[in-house]
């Protein structure tokens, strides 16, 4: 493990900070680069490689990964150096019991601490503490004895137990801690035996392991033998946690058994208290919960102990389905209450809950997709698109048999396609999942999957067959009195219904009942939803002064709650709506804020709408070479994500800038090209950007010959998608 100061003494170097990454935890090299942006707080978004978002994320700052316990993962090596290729000023600092064999590598060895020669002179009781295993030493024996202090007196004995154990920072630790039983002579004079338990090498041990490693083995063992046989049996238990752990997953898991529960827990604590006493395991400050780990060579030397007790198996069951039911009860939770409660619970438990996942498909089929249904909402909410799908991939085998938990396996993998827009995909898992879901009479996991199939439509331009999957699941929930998840399928319906030539009413409606149900629920976030949701409604109807008092009032809210993804759509939706009503300064800056968060979190359904929204403010202020610049970047991500309705609109723009440059015959090719896809969608343009395109048409039109407007109007709608497209990215945007 890495000295904490090694990365401090760097940190001025380092403009946007020194950043710790713990990887003893990751068994996976795959999950490597993920774990660095979770680390950075960068969420994955939409189709893009985590990698690229990263890349994005960092190409700008100058800063240092301190990347600790390297080596279960050294295949992940080409990764980290992809990485870095990318982004100039970031630098790695790499803990590794073996080197990467990257290009750019420098190896540095570290050395066990420095000591005074045991047959020299004394160093000067002010000097002593100057020696950093003489200071270890001390710091860990006054944690129980207080007034214990290095002196002229005892100098010499602890130079000796330091020089015994190699300089090495655990072994000096870990002998440190048994001054609880012994006095420090007794203590050197055992380090000095050559008996079992003293630094020799344990009977059978690895005899090619180099001294230090034996060392360091050693004395490990030694205090694993002096513990009583229980407390042996739960320290090698506990190797079978990833990641850490808290007191109950410890008790659930590790505890011997005893017939009486009672007394089982009695003995569980203090043999819990021993362990920690030993320094065999550490408590570990997580700001608010108690938590508990073991350093990675201790828990290597635990599972050790587990095969040589053939009980490796039996405990790693234990581990899985125990987080199996951690993972069903967190998901309860995380619809009915708490949500960012419970979301940072399974956060935390994060690698314990892959240890288990992984067993499970290797050992109980149905298990693992129980587990993988239970992450569906992890996955999603805190952005583990990739990560996710691929673990579903494992568990919705062919041989699966029909079940609800594949039901709600085939949920959780069609609603992250749906989220990384391969909706095809998306659309079969679904339709599976609700099969299923009415095969096993299971009306909840039914409304769940046929709302999901509902969005998948809607994006799929499919708007009736969306409004009636929303509206079969918002009957599933009423009739189940799901308030919650009623208000949500409501919002969803007036996105959907937004612009229908009727049913207004109905809109208007479900509007109401959807923010008095969320505001009853004292849910912020979802009332900040829905108010986006009504702006958006509002904003169709032109009623722009509304839509900005709602959106202003959902991003109050998303600010505190401090939703990043949340504040980024609520200051895009608000910039364009300050755009059409003609506070343009405003727009600017909210549309400029929203562009450097979605940028910032890899959004591209985010970063693609914004481009185009700040394209359309560069147009009508007549920064034309800017706005062209604008539209073009947008065009290229609405190709990237099949969006149909932004191509539309950002061919219109185009156009805009054509007709503003005198341009007419181009001007209604890419007009009519515009006009092709907006009547092959439906409605969902605001009046004002819809007035705005009318007009547009209109001064084409004077602007050329009946005959001339006619023949480039007809060559402009024959044009397919891609053709337009590429009419309109071939303009030059420093054009006059």
């Amino acid at each position: 493990m890495l000295n904490p100061a090694a990365a401090q003494a760097r940190l001025p170097h380092f403009a946007d900070g020194v950043w710790f990454v713990p990887l003893a935890a990751v068994r996976e090299p795959a999950l490597v680069v993920s774990t660095i942006a979770h680390t950075l707080g960068i969420v994955e978004a939409g189709a893009q490689p985590i990698l690229q978002t990263l890349q994005h994320h960092l190409r700008h700052k100058t800063m240092l990964l301190v990347l600790d316990n390297f080596e279960q993962i050294v295949t992940a090596a080409p990764q980290l150096v992809e990485l870095l290729s990318g982004c100039p000023g970031v630098k790695a600092l790499v803990s590794s019991r073996s080197p990467l064999l990257v290009r750019g590598e420098h190896e540095v060895t570290l050395e066990p601490f420095d000591l005074p020669d045991p047959a020299g002179p004394l160093p000067a009781p002010g000097g002593l503490g100057g020696y950093p295993a003489l200071a270890l030493f001390e710091a860990r024996v006054q944690s129980f004895q207080p007034t214990f202090a290095l002196s002229e007196e005892n100098a010499r004995t602890v130079i000796e137990i330091c020089a015994r154990l190699d300089g090495l920072p655990l072994a000096i630790e870990l002998a440190a801690a048994r001054l609880r039983q012994f006095s420090l002579a007794q203590l050197a004079a055992h380090l000095q035996r050559p008996q079992a338990g003293s630094l020799n090498l344990l009977t059978g041990g690895p005899r090619d392991l180099p001294p230090r490693h034996q060392t360091l083995r050693s004395a490990i063992a030694w205090s694993y033998e002096m513990l009583a046989p229980a407390v042996q049996q739960l320290f090698a238990r506990l190797g079978v946690f990833n990641g850490g752990f808290d007191y109950p997953a410890a008790a659930a898991v590790a505890a011997p058994a005893r017939e009486d529960e009672g007394q089982r827990r009695h003995a569980f604590l203090g043999d819990f208290q021993t362990l920690l006493d030993h320094s065999l395991i550490q408590k570990v400050d997580t700001g608010g919960e108690t938590r508990f780990t073991l350093l990675e060579t201790i828990r290597a030397f635990a599972l050790e102990q587990l095969r040589t007790a053939n009980a490796a198996r039996a405990a790693a069951a234990d581990h899985a389905h125990y987080f199996l039911r951690f993972a069903e009860a967190a998901a309860r939770h995380i619809q009915d209450e708490q949500p960012k409660v419970w979301l940072d619970k399974i956060e935390r438990d994060h690698d314990n809950v892959r240890t288990a996942l992984k067993w499970l498909i290797a050992h109980d089929s149905a298990g693992a997709l129980r587990l993988a249904a239970a992450l569906r909402e992890f996955w999603y909410i805190r952005g583990y698109f990739s990560e996710g799908r691929a673990w579903l991939a494992q568990v919705l085998t062919p041989e699966s048999p029909p079940s609800r938990a594949r039901a709600g396996a085939l949920l959780a993998a069609g609603q992250l396609a749906q989220n990384q827009g391969e909706y095809a995909i998306a659309q079969g898992m679904l339709e599976e999942s609700i099969a299923l879901f009415r095969r096993f009479d299971d009306p909840g996991g039914c409304a769940e999957a046929l709302r999901e199939l509902g969005w998948v439509l809607y994006n799929m331009h499919k708007r009736t067959e969306a409004i009636a999957q929303f509206e079969e699941s918002l009957s599933l929930f009423r009739a189940l009195g799901d308030q919650a998840k009623v208000a949500t399928v409501l919002v969803s319906l007036v996105h959907v219904m937004g612009l229908q030539a009727t049913g207004q009413t109905l809109v208007r409606s479900y509007l109401q009942e959807s923010l008095a149900i969320f505001r009853r629920l004292n849910r912020a976030e979802d009332v900040a939803f829905a108010l986006s949701r009504q702006s958006e409604w509002e904003t169709l109807l032109g009623d722009y002064g509304a839509a900005i008092d709602s959106l202003t009032e959902a991003l109050a809210l998303l600010r505190g709650l401090g939703a990043k993804r949340g504040v980024a759509w609520a200051l895009e939706a608000l910039g364009d709506v300050e755009r059409l009503n003609g506070t343009w300064a405003s727009a600017r800056t909210h549309l400029s804020e929203a562009l450097s968060l979605f940028q910032e979190l890899g959004d591209k359904d985010g970063i693609m709408i914004t481009l185009h929204h700040l394209a359309q403010l560069e147009r009508v202020e007549g920064n034309l070479a800017d706005a062209v610049d604008g539209y073009r970047q947008s065009l290229a991500l609405c190709q990237t994500l099949d969006n149909k309705h932004m191509t539309a609109r950002c061919l219109a723009g185009l156009g805009g800038v054509a007709l503003a440059r005198g341009q007419n015959e181009r001007a209604a090719q890419l007009l009519s090209a515009a006009q092709t896809l907006f009547d092959a969608l439906p409605p969902f343009l605001p009046p004002g950007d819809q007035a705005e395109y009318t007009q547009m048409i209109q001064a084409a039109r004077s602007g050329l010959s009946a005959g001339d407007f006619a023949h480039a109007w007809n060559t402009g709608a024959a044009l397919t998608t891609e053709q337009a497209v590429a009419f309109a990215v071939s303009f030059a945007p420093s054009a006059a």
